[in-house]
């Protein structure tokens, strides 16, 4: 199975060395390089990162105040499908109390200068290691007094309808109805990275989107002729969160 490698490091040179000692240890790791936080929350969010790859100081220029690697490592953590992701930070900052290993939970903290066999010895160690995919994961729903399943990733789209929930299926006219639950308890036993509201009371699954009309507010779905609208309150977050990510009709 092909692993996936986020390299997060604000020097370009850096990166290519980066990268060719990771191609060493895997040649078929796919490899995504990343020059700040931006870049590599979007390549995170899009893709399921085996092995990251991060700079502690990506902003030299804030005068020894810059820890935003670690931030972002921290930030991961909090991404359910990241958890237990091995992370490798590379700095020149001292750690002798181990702050990373205990805080974020690092695979390894390697100091710069690096020794490149050491290094790629334990990027070949790291990507021994799988991330799960969370839309893989079943959700579990009781139908009738029976505990049923259904893949995350089926679930196109869902919607309040009366105090319920209707989870709307992939090729499926059948619709799974909860009572007594929320849009906001559902993104936690889903995956905040992989649904996002588009109006109140209605999540949908960004694995979905075709398009996205800004102007008249509308997401066009693939394999259906179904529209969602995009509700006034939540467009600006909406289309932020999904800026880059899909085609937008301006």
């Amino acid at each position: 199975m092909t692993k996936e490698v986020l390299i997060l490091e604000d020097k370009e040179e850096v990166r290519d060395e980066l990268s060719a000692i990771v191609r060493e240890a895997d040649p078929r790791a796919r490899i995504y390089e990343a020059e700040n936080e931006e870049q590599g929350y979007s390549f995170a969010m899009k893709h399921s990162i085996d092995l990251f790859l991060i700079d502690v100081v990506l902003h030299p220029g804030r005068l020894g105040k810059d820890q935003s690697g670690a931030v972002f490592g921290y930030t991961m953590r909090g991404v359910l499908k990241y958890r237990y992701t091995p992370m490798v930070f590379i700095t020149k900052l001292y750690d002798p109390d181990f702050t990373l290993l205990k805080t974020i939970r690092c695979f390894s903290c390697v100091e710069k200068p690096y020794d490149p066999d050491k290094l790629r010895e334990i990027v070949r160690k790291g990507l021994k290691f799988q991330t799960q995919d969370p839309r893989d994961v079943p959700f579990f729903y009781q139908r009738d007094g029976m505990l049923e399943a259904v893949p995350v990733r089926d679930i196109v789209y869902v919607d309040t309808l009366d105090g319920k929930l209707y989870l709307h299926k992939n090729g499926d006219e059948d619709e799974i109805v909860l009572a007594n639950k929320s849009c906001v308890s559902l993104m936690e036993d889903f995956d905040s990275a992989a649904f996002l509201m588009c109006r109140r009371g209605t999540l949908v699954n960004v694995r979905y989107i075709q398009k996205i009309d800004s102007v008249n507010r509308y997401i066009y779905l693939k394999g259906t002729n179904k529209m969602l609208e995009i509700g006034p309150t939540v467009r600006k977050k909406f289309l932020d969160a999904v800026k880059g990510m899909f085609k937008v009709m301006n």
